[in-house]
């Protein structure tokens, strides 16, 4: 059967090969057919390769990068979402939030300014429905009715 092999250049080889030859002994370094690299130990019908089928050749890079987890990138994230507060202050190397002090038992506070404290006050955050809880509660958690007429005091 007859292969074509398209180089690096652009430039196209044909080879006469069998179907149980080895990839390998076609004299390239390396090979891709259909996307995926051919073994150099399989055989062309192992490959799915048939006559006229073009084999297209490719550079290998040597090395295998420095072993980090960047991929090439200069800066990744450092700091991810916080279970607790839900910021994206979660440090992800050190294990600890910014803001709230995640994994400590107590949350992070300081005697900050009274904006910072409103804020950080209850019905802030995830929680939103604390914020109306008690008064929800003192009412009974009616819903859906008005308020009963207010009780008039007897004027003496």
């Amino acid at each position: 059967m007859q292969v074509f092999v398209r180089t690096l250049s652009g430039a196209s080889a044909s080879l006469d090969a069998r179907p149980d030859d080895l990839v390998g002994g076609l004299g390239q370094e390396a090979l891709v057919f259909g996307g995926q690299d051919l073994d150099p130990a399989s055989t062309l019908a192992e490959c799915g390769v048939e006559d006229g089928s073009t084999l297209f050749a490719v550079a290998r890079l040597a090395g295998g990068g420095d072993g980090t987890p960047a991929m090439g990138k200069k800066h990744k994230k450092s700091h991810g979402l916080c279970p607790r507060c839900g910021k994206r202050s979660f440090h992800l190397q050190k294990k600890r939030c910014a803001a709230c002090g995640y994994p400590a038992a107590k949350i992070r506070s300081y005697e900050w300014s009274k904006k910072s404290k409103r804020r950080r006050a209850p019905g802030t955050g995830r929680m939103k429905h604390l914020k109306t809880m008690p008064r929800r509660f003192k009412n009974g958690f009616r819903s859906g009715t008005t308020a009963p007429a207010r009780k008039k005091t007897a004027a003496s």
